[in-house]
């Protein structure tokens, strides 16, 4: 099928927003391949395509364990309508019942048609689509800001208090708005959002927009949430003059992961009270991966607290990653902690954070990388790939093992001796796709005939997989050692994220405990509060 079949597809529909409005809701669906919105679709897709199709079964047989619809597919065609829009006629409160229909057919005939890449290295496309649909929970996302830029339990004249008090004042000055405004604010609008969707399943157009009027808000705090609205939402026009000059650019470059109007903006204004989301993750990376980038942004280029920002928002991470695991041994007594120290007289510092489990030891390291921005898009460079990797997973892998034989050797602490057993952990916030497929393969590399310490597997996990982890260590009698040793004997296949995710979602919600569920309970509550402050 060619651009032009393409656009007689897509011509056929007069109603712009109501195709919006149910194409949103399908970026919304959990479409894991034997998800039960992934059922849901396909038995709709059947049901009203009765009399377009007279072979039933051949449908059913056809659809069973397929993927009508995927993110890429839906942004894909989000971009497609964007870069035709002047063939739509706008007509708000016209709604036509084959639109669904309709609208499965383009995205399955956009994506076969945009996801042909033939002419792209396999190694880059499989990374791009792995970061592409790294998919990081509203719920863990906020909490985690929460920690980071609002509980912030850092001492005062602390290098984190100064940090912070430097990235507050430089928001401010940039947006007008008080960073935990900002905050709070944002996971009001996600979080209505979804339970929005919760409620209305059936991809109905005419209840899918939030309005202004949804919100109780008054005086303050509505300037406050007009202007957020504006800054993360684009109208038609704006779409429209994006993606028609973004066609121009990929005509020259390959660059189908890439949709950065809406991860910047990922709201349209349909007027000046009603909006929709985009799609579920893009909107949800407003609470955190977003949020990273317009921090970033509150410093002018030429001012040197943007080249200190990286470094101290590294310091935060860690501090956030060592409070869980420090609270991690409060909440149980069969764990010890042990927080980073200085040795050989302050000269060289330890990993950042160890947990204790009788003679089993997890050495944390954590990094504040990103990886490269072309690693995400389908034509990314072998060699960027390969600097990412090294840069987010084996550097640190390697610079927790020097440490280690260092500190072992030289016996500087006995919580840390050469007869105990090893696990070695580094966080990011970018997981690299491939990092956990290959760990048997990276402890010959970095251990090889050496036999000075016992190490039992590595791990390179991304901040959202941490804290996973974190919740099902605090929510089970099962010690850490257990679950690192089953994952690391699983297929190299399997990544860490769904391993882990089971064992989540095996939990009763009346069994969690730990940080980081006493965390996420007190963000709720402070937002609960800081709403309740206003009229």
């Amino acid at each position: 099928m060619t651009i032009s079949d393409m656009s007689k597809v897509i011509y056929n529909y007069d109603d712009f927003i109501s195709l919006a409005s149910i194409l949103s809701q399908l970026g919304f669906i959990d479409n894991s391949i034997y998800s039960k919105d992934c059922e849901k679709i396909n038995e709709k897709f059947i049901k009203e395509s009765r009399t377009t199709y007279k072979n039933e079964k051949g449908i059913i047989e056809y659809l069973e364990g397929s993927q009508l619809v995927t993110r890429h597919g839906v942004l894909l065609t989000w971009k497609h309508l964007f870069q035709n829009l002047d063939n739509y006629s706008i007509k708000l409160n016209q709604h036509e019942d084959t639109t669904f229909v309709e609208l499965i057919n383009v995205i399955t005939h956009v994506q076969e048609l945009e996801m042909d890449y033939r002419e792209t290295d396999l190694k880059s496309y499989i990374n791009a689509n792995s970061f592409f649909n790294r998919y990081d929970t509203a719920s863990h996302q906020y909490a985690r800001t929460f920690f980071l830029f609002i509980y912030s339990p850092y001492k005062e004249g602390s290098k984190g208090a100064a940090s912070l008090e430097n990235l507050k004042d430089a928001f401010i000055t940039k947006y007008q708005m008080q960073l935990e405004s900002y905050i709070y604010l944002t996971a009001a609008l996600v979080f209505t959002v979804l339970e929005l969707y919760e409620n209305n399943k059936e991809f109905n157009s005419e209840t899918w927009s939030i309005s202004l009027s949804s919100f109780p808000f008054k005086d303050i705090l509505l300037d406050q949430f007009k202007q957020l609205l504006l800054e993360i939402s684009f109208d038609l026009d704006e779409g429209k003059e994006w993606f028609v000059n973004e066609l121009a650019i990929n005509q020259k470059t390959h660059e189908n992961f890439m949709f950065d109007l809406f991860t910047n903006k990922p709201f349209l204004k349909i007027d000046s009270n009603s909006y929709i989301p985009i799609e579920r993750k893009g909107m949800e990376d407003l609470l955190f991966h977003s949020l990273y980038s317009k921090l970033l942004e509150s410093f002018s280029k030429d001012d040197k607290r943007r080249v200190s920002f990286r470094n101290d928002f590294g310091f935060m991470l860690e501090s956030y990653v060592s409070w869980l695991i420090v609270k991690t041994a409060d909440y149980n007594n069969i764990y010890r902690a042990k927080e980073e120290f200085l040795y050989d007289n302050s000269s060289k510092r330890s990993p950042d954070v160890f947990l204790i489990y009788n003679d089993y030891v997890l050495v944390i390291e954590v990094k504040s990388y990103r990886v490269k921005k072309d690693v995400i898009r389908d034509y990314a460079r072998k060699k960027s790939i390969d600097d990412s990797y090294q840069k987010n997973t084996v550097k640190p892998l390697n610079q927790i093992k020097n440490a280690m034989l260092d500190i072992i050797q030289k016996e500087i602490t006995p919580a840390l001796t050469a007869d105990m057993k090893y696990y070695f952990m580094t966080i990011a916030m970018d997981n690299f796709p491939t990092a956990n497929s290959m760990r048997k393969t990276l402890i010959e590399e970095l251990i090889g005939f050496n036999t000075q310490f016992n190490l039992m597997g590595i791990f390179s996990l991304s901040i959202e997989e941490f804290e996973l982890f974190v919740e099902v260590i605090n929510s089970t009698q099962t010690p850490f050692n257990d679950y690192l040793d089953d994952y690391y004997n699983l297929p190299d296949d399997i990544s860490f994220k769904n391993f882990i995710n089971s064992k989540n979602k095996s939990i009763k919600d009346k069994d969690r405990r730990g940080p980081f569920d006493a965390l996420r309970k007190k963000a709720q509550n402070e937002i609960n509060n800081f709403f309740n402050i206003f009229p």
